[in-house]
């Protein structure tokens, strides 16, 4: 079990770049997927490296006649997996350049996630949710060392702030860890739901709209983004738009699916071109007009390449001015709250000297 969830860990996005790019060479040589799979498979179990499991299990699956979709499925993303589902609809020249084009979709994924990511989202979570540990700690430690020398310590002669801190922000610390710890907890997994859940409507765009709304701006800028990579992706593998975007909706959280359901609506009514129907508000405004001046394109996959291409730098840069906003917040409110506490035995130092 260990063995497989490492072996699911390692299997990122960093190795799944290298293994579409590694295929589309691969078939184009004349070889096939199931047959670099194989050797994948022996390569891993040679060197004993946790990966084994998943080629193991691809290669069972193929083995036994499961498509590739159905071989894949579980370890990648959605949108990966519906490009590996256009492969089981593909003739043996294009299986290659659909890989081709997978290698280049993850490679921007990885590019606009790290802009994320680079400063490490998870750990300005694990930060809000361990200050309040630390910060009782150091609450009791404060108290221990001050009450027994309580009676020495005239604290009318300390300033009003760390009178303050004394008499009720550190015995507030001490006496209200678990609601505070609940409470931060509690509000990240509210965020967390309403990002997900919270339907798609004029409310819930203001907020994907608003750089202040940090949760809800940086969610719809990167899954829009890489929405219309995928497309594009999609399309130039030689398949409609809307069949992918009917594949991503069927098993989408329902903000995505609201989304989605929009698009594959204009899609159906035959009123809209690709690029407009997928200029419903989600996408950054750019990008929109971008695809309305396009909309006529019979190449629509190549000059969604274009414009992902163009953009990417700016939507990455944002995204990351954003985050950086995230961590000097999460950064300044940490080290507030033990300001607080060391300008407390600072005064009561200098008072006692």
């Amino acid at each position: 079990m260990l063995n497989g969830l490492l072996a699911r860990i390692s299997f990122n996005e960093k190795h799944r770049e290298m293994l579409y790019k590694t295929i589309s060479d691969y078939v184009s040589s004349g070889l096939s997927v199931s047959q670099y799979i194989y050797k994948s498979r022996k390569r891993y179990e040679k060197d004993k490296d946790v990966l084994v499991v998943v080629y193991n299990d691809i290669y069972s699956r193929m083995s036994s006649g499961s498509s590739l979709s159905e071989a894949f499925k579980g370890f990648v993303p959605r949108d990966e997996l519906a490009i590996i589902t256009s492969v089981d609809k593909a003739s043996d020249k294009a299986v290659a350049s659909i890989f081709e084009n997978l290698y280049l979709l993850v490679e921007k994924k990885r590019k606009i996630s790290g802009s994320i990511m680079n400063f490490d989202l998870g750990q300005s979570a694990l930060l809000f949710v361990i200050t309040p540990l630390v910060l009782w700690q150091m609450a009791m430690l404060v108290q221990n060392q001050i009450q027994p020398i309580r009676n020495m310590l005239s604290l009318n002669r300390l300033p009003s702030v760390m009178q303050w801190v004394y008499n009720d922000y550190i015995p507030f610390v001490i006496d209200g860890f678990y609601l505070i710890w609940i409470v931060i907890v509690a509000i990240l997994v509210g965020l967390y739901y309403a990002v997900l859940y919270l339907p798609n409507s004029s409310f819930r765009r203001g907020l994907d709209k608003s750089p202040i709304c940090i949760p809800f701006y940086v969610y719809a800028t990167f899954k829009s983004f890489i929405f219309l990579v995928t497309a594009g992706v999609y399309n130039r593998s030689g398949f409609d738009v809307s069949t992918y975007v009917k594949d991503m909706a069927r098993d989408a959280a329902p903000y995505e699916k609201s989304i989605y359901s929009k698009i594959i609506k204009r899609l159906d009514s035959g009123s809209y071109t690709a690029g407009e129907a997928l200029s419903i508000g989600w996408l950054p405004k750019e990008i929109e007009y971008r695809l309305e001046d396009y909309a006529m394109s019979n190449e629509f996959g190549f000059v969604i390449a274009k414009i992902t291409d163009q953009m990417i730098g700016s939507i990455c840069d944002r995204l990351a001015a954003i985050m950086k906003i995230v961590r000097w917040v999460s950064v300044m409110l940490f080290l507030g709250s033990f300001g607080l506490i060391v300008g407390l035995l600072y005064s009561l130092s200098s008072a006692i000297g």
